[in-house]
């Protein structure tokens, strides 16, 4: 054999050997992966989801994980199998470079998938995944729901169009997007119609040191929803919602939370147009630990382990529950010296191309540790540091739509009844008039409540000079 001859011969072991060495590894990174992070997730939920069986099967070039999980406890439990088929890489399938291609689903019984079939028409499985796992560790995963058309156990009949979502891991990071085509439900007695149309999701998030608290930020549409239907004793009520979008974020500064919230969308009831309403909410320095502390007390593995000893469990788990809302008040008070606000910054409508709003917020500012110490509480220095407001912003013009929209049969109210119903609020002070609308504006600081910048005397308080 030539030289050359020798080179491309051991060139070609080389990239045999390289591959295998590659398989082998590939496939131990995965199996490693894949066996800990589950056994990590389901640790959290038992004993209520317990591992019956995990097996993971290999093969030179891939590996078959089936898990099998037993939900619930006792004669109402039943088994759950979940199993994933993964070509190993670095060449999964011999059609692609990367690290791993994994085919995941769900595994019914013979009987249940005959059940399926027959109640909703489903022949595909009821949740179906493909990732790729590139050779740096990303993760692309693709998941599918099939439609379903059934008719439910009270007579409802459901129609769902299915859903599908992308997902791209990259380190800490997951950024998704998901879409889901039409969902209707048409309740069989009365024939009333619930429908949402288009709805579409995309969104980023990041694993912290609160996995139940991803920092991140999520954007939304939802083309329409329409609720129609007659109650028994009144009139058909028809509500259209279009064209609505929503975004939010998530922010993590050490071990204090913050959200924020906003959304649009059209309203029509029963005819009558709402041009836009709009929507903006927000909370700030919610301490994380406090919250898992109060979240821990009641759900923990000791609480759900009760649910599983039948009677003796249930009335001991009902005491624990009884104990752990009993000692919730103290346990809020522990968020107070993080001065936590939250805020309801505006709720806005357009109708008859006026707007109104309202809004409000509720926080605390100054609180120190010692003083929401058990025995040490004073309640007037705590009211002293709660700071509060609220406003509200109506157009005149609604009132006199009002008046029409609800006359009935009878005659609708002149402009100078309105007014006279008006004026006395203006005179105590309640409301003030700002041009073509009605103001009010009410705020609460270091212990004195002032309501459209006066003085406001509040029962049981003492009075306050105002700042």
């Amino acid at each position: 054999m030539s030289k050359v001859g020798l080179w491309v011969a051991g060139g070609a072991v080389a990239v045999v050997a390289a591959g295998a060495a590659g398989t082998v590894m590939s496939g131990n990174k995965i199996e490693a992966k894949m066996t800990t992070e589950t056994r990590q997730v389901l640790d959290k939920l038992s004993p209520l989801v317990t591992v019956q069986e995990l097996k993971y099967d290999k093969t030179f070039t891939g590996a078959t994980r089936t898990l099998t999980l037993k939900l619930g406890c006792g004669d109402t439990s039943f088994p759950l199998t979940w199993r994933d088929r993964i070509q190993h890489g670095p060449l999964p399938g011999f059609n692609s470079v990367g690290g791993a291609v994994i085919d995941s689903e769900f595994v019914l019984a013979d009987d249940v998938k005959a059940k399926l079939k027959e109640a909703i028409g489903l022949d595909a499985a009821p949740l179906t995944m493909h990732s790729v796992v590139s050779l740096g560790g990303d993760i692309t995963s693709d998941l599918a729901m099939p439609s379903v058309k059934a008719k439910l156990p009270d007579g409802t009949q459901l129609t769902w169009q299915g859903l599908t979502a992308r997902s791209v891991q990259k380190g800490a990071t997951t950024h998704y997007d998901m879409a889901m085509p039409s969902l209707e439900m048409v309740d069989a007695d009365s024939g009333a119609v619930v429908k949402m149309v288009g709805f579409k999701s995309t969104g980023e998030a990041s694993t912290g040191k609160y996995w139940w608290a991803s920092p991140g930020t999520a954007t939304g549409e939802i083309a329409s929803i329409e609720v129609a239907g007659k109650p028994e004793d009144g009139e058909a009520v028809k509500l259209l919602m279009k064209g609505a979008k929503f975004s939010s974020k998530v922010s993590v500064d050490g071990d204090l939370l913050s959200t924020a919230a906003e959304g649009s969308t059209s309203l029509e009831i029963n005819g009558h147009k709402v041009d836009k309403v709009l929507w903006q909410e927000s909370a700030k320095r919610i301490h994380l630990p406090t919250i898992e502390e109060i979240a821990l007390s009641f759900l923990n593995k000791e609480n759900m382990g009760l649910i599983c000893q039948g009677e003796a469990g249930k009335a001991a788990l009902e005491q624990k529950m009884q104990q752990a809302g009993a000692e919730l008040p103290m346990k809020l008070m522990a968020l107070l010296p993080h001065n936590p606000e939250y805020s309801v910054d505006k709720v806005a409508a357009t109708y008859q191309g006026k707007e109104g709003e309202v809004g409000y917020s509720l926080g605390t500012q100054g609180v120190t540790a010692e003083e929401v110490k058990p025995g040490a509480m004073n309640p007037m220095v705590l009211l002293k540091k709660v700071v509060a407001s609220a406003q509200v912003k109506v157009p005149t013009a609604w009132l006199r739509a009002i008046a029409d929209a609800s006359k009935g049969d009878g005659e609708a109210p002149t402009d100078e009844a309105i007014n006279a119903m008006i004026e006395p609020a203006i005179a105590q002070g309640f409301v003030v008039r700002e041009g073509d609308f009605l103001v009010a504006k009410a705020s609460f600081k270091n212990g004195a409540a002032t309501l459209n910048g006066k003085p406001m005397p509040i029962p049981g308080l003492p009075p306050v000079a105002p700042q």
